[in-house]
C-alpha cells in the first residue's frame, strides 16, 4: 500500500511489476527521466525533494529548462542519441510521447530496466 505522498508516483510507475515497493526501494537506484516537459519536471521536482538522484535523457540538444537543473541533475544525455544506453539504468521514467515498444527501450527492459 501506498503512503501519502507517494500516491503522486503511481501514474508514473508501473507497480503491477513492482508492487509493495517503497520510495525507500529508490535509493541507490539508477534512474532515468526521458523528456523534460511539464510532466517530468515535476517528477523531477518530486524526486530531488525526497532526496533521490536522476539523470535526464532528451533528444533536444538544448533543454530550454536546462539552466534551472544544473547541478540538480545526475547527468544529461542531450541529443540524437538519448536513447542509446538506457539498459546503464535500473528505473526509467518515460514521457506519454515516448512509446515503451521503442527498440531501445524493449533493450533496456530485457537488460533488468523497470518502464513507467
Amino acid at each position: 500500500m501506498l503512503r501519502g505522498d507517494e500516491e503522486d508516483l503511481y501514474a508514473y510507475w508501473n507497480f503491477d511489476e513492482c508492487e509493495g515497493q517503497a520510495l525507500e526501494d529508490l535509493t541507490g537506484k539508477r534512474m532515468a527521466l526521458l523528456g523534460l516537459g511539464v510532466e517530468n519536471q515535476a517528477l523531477g521536482e518530486y524526486l530531488l525533494a525526497k532526496g533521490l538522484r536522476f539523470s535526464v535523457c532528451d533528444r533536444q540538444e538544448e533543454v530550454a529548462v536546462r539552466q534551472q537543473w544544473e547541478g540538480r541533475v545526475e547527468e544529461w544525455r542531450l541529443g540524437a542519441d538519448y536513447l542509446s544506453g538506457l539498459e546503464d539504468f535500473d528505473l526509467i521514467w518515460r514521457t506519454p510521447g515516448i512509446s515503451p515498444l521503442r527498440p531501445e527501450l524493449q533493450q533496456a527492459q530485457r537488460a533488468g530496466a523497470q518502464l513507467s
